[in-house]
C-alpha cells in the first residue's frame, strides 16, 4: 500500500466538513448535475485514499456532494480503503506478536549439547623394511661331490652371514649348471629355519646363484646353508650367522 504523505491526507474535520456539505446540499434538495462532468473514477477513488488534498479538490468536493451517483461511488472507495487499512494493521500487529514472541522465547530454549567430532584417524604408513645387505659366499673349490651329511668337524666353515636381510651372492662349485636353484638354512637337527629361492647364470666362467634371504629373525650360531638344483638332490655347507654389525 502506497503510504501517503501527511499533507496529502484529510483531517477528522475536513472529512466532517466533506459529509456535511452533502447532506446539506442534499436536505436542500439542489437540482442534479449534468453526469457528463462527473469526475472518473480514479479521481474518487484517490479522493477516498486521501490521495489528493483538500485544497486541491474544492470543485471535485462540491461535485460529490451534489451527485448521489458520485457520492455513491465515492462511498464504497472509502469504505473499500478502510477495511484494506486494518487488514494491514491486523497484518503488521501479528506480524510483530509473532517476532516479539520468538524474540522472547529465543532465551528459553534448552542448550543440547553437540557431540564432539571423533579424532581424525591417521593411517600408519607401513614400516620400509630395513636395505638388504650384500653378501658372498664362494663354494668354487669345494666340488659337486656328494655324500651323507658329515659329523661335527669333519668340514670347516664356508663363510658367515650376518643376521639380517642378505642379498646373497653365491659362486657355485664347478661343473654347476644355470637353471633355479632352492637354498635353505638349517639347524644341526636338520630343521629348516629359512627358505628362498634365485637363478644361477654362468659370469665370467663362475657358476653365481643370486638370493635374497631374511636372516634378521634368526639367532647368531652355527648352521648348514643347503643348496639344491631345482628337481636336483640337496647339498649342506657348514656355516656361522653373527650379529649385524651397528651401521
Amino acid at each position: 500500500m502506497k503510504m501517503m504523505d501527511p499533507d496529502q491526507s484529510f483531517t477528522p474535520r475536513e472529512e466532517r466538513q466533506l459529509l456535511q456539505s452533502v447532506a446539506a446540499l442534499l436536505e436542500a434538495n439542489l437540482s442534479q448535475p449534468d453526469t457528463t462532468q462527473c469526475p472518473s473514477c480514479t479521481d474518487l477513488r484517490n479522493l477516498a485514499r486521501r490521495r489528493i488534498r483538500l485544497v486541491d479538490a474544492d470543485s471535485l468536493v462540491d461535485h460529490v456532494g451534489v451527485c448521489p451517483r458520485c457520492f455513491k461511488s465515492y462511498s464504497e472507495f472509502r469504505a473499500q480503503h478502510k477495511t484494506r487499512v486494518r487488514a494491514l494493521y491486523t497484518a503488521f500487529a501479528l506480524a510483530a506478536g509473532v517476532v516479539i514472541a520468538v524474540v522472547l522465547l529465543q532465551p528459553m530454549r534448552p542448550h543440547v549439547a553437540q557431540p564432539n567430532p571423533p579424532a581424525p584417524i591417521i593411517a600408519k604408513l607401513p614400516e620400509r623394511p630395513a636395505p638388504a645387505v650384500a653378501a658372498a659366499l664362494d663354494l668354487t673349490k669345494l666340488g659337486l661331490a656328494r655324500s651323507d651329511p658329515p659329523a661335527a668337524g669333519d668340514r670347516s666353515q664356508v663363510g658367515a652371514l650376518p643376521c639380517a636381510r642378505v642379498t646373497l651372492s653365491i659362486h657355485l662349485p664347478v661343473g654347476s649348471e644355470d637353471g633355479r636353484y632352492d637354498v635353505a638354512l638349517l639347524r644341526k637337527s636338520g630343521e629348516s629355519v629359512v627358505s628362498s629361492s634365485g637363478n644361477a647364470t654362468l659370469q665370467n666362467y663362475v657358476e653365481v646363484l643370486g638370493v635374497e634371504i631374511d636372516l634378521s629373525s634368526v639367532a647368531p650360531g652355527n648352521y648348514s646353508l643347503a643348496i639344491r638344483r631345482v628337481g636336483s638332490s640337496w647339498r649342506e655347507y657348514p656355516i656361522a650367522l653373527v650379529p649385524k654389525e651397528a651401521p
